[in-house]
């Protein structure tokens, strides 16, 4: 099982998104906002989330967070980037769909053309490419 996602966490993600210490982050994060997007996606204290799916749980704190906009700006590069952050706790490849292409998602997360499932799925399809391609450079023996 993996858990929420800690508000320092998330300081610490957006202090190295923005190039400032973690203080100064903290000071214009709506902390409010943040604990409303780990709740929409973790849960709240009092609710039982039995054997959250990592990739899941991460992707929607990603969509949560483009939509809960807690930060003055950059919500949604700081939001991938804290999806990512979930990510690497797993033993799979890394997302690496090109940057363009991200950021057409996070718009669309962004105007609510898209969905969470729709973002779900997407997000999905990404990692079975990256695993596809991790496997094929390990068969080359790169």
């Amino acid at each position: 099982m993996h858990g929420k996602p800690t508000f320092r966490r998330f300081v610490f993600i957006t202090a190295a998104a923005q190039d400032v210490s973690a203080d100064e982050a903290e000071a214009w994060i709506d902390r409010e906002r943040v604990e409303a997007a780990f709740e929409a996606a973790y849960g709240s204290h009092s609710e039982a989330v039995l054997y959250p799916d990592l990739f899941e749980s991460a992707a929607r704190c990603c969509y949560e967070l483009v939509c809960h906009r807690p930060l003055p700006s950059d919500n949604k590069r700081v939001a991938y980037d804290c999806m990512l952050d979930r990510f690497a706790q797993s033993h799979w490849a890394p997302l690496d769909p090109p940057a363009r292409e991200i950021e057409r998602k996070l718009d669309a997360i962004g105007t609510a053309a898209i969905d969470v499932d729709a973002f779900f799925a997407w997000v999905r399809f990404e990692l079975g490419k990256a695993q596809v391609r991790e496997y094929d450079r390990r068969l080359k023996g790169v």
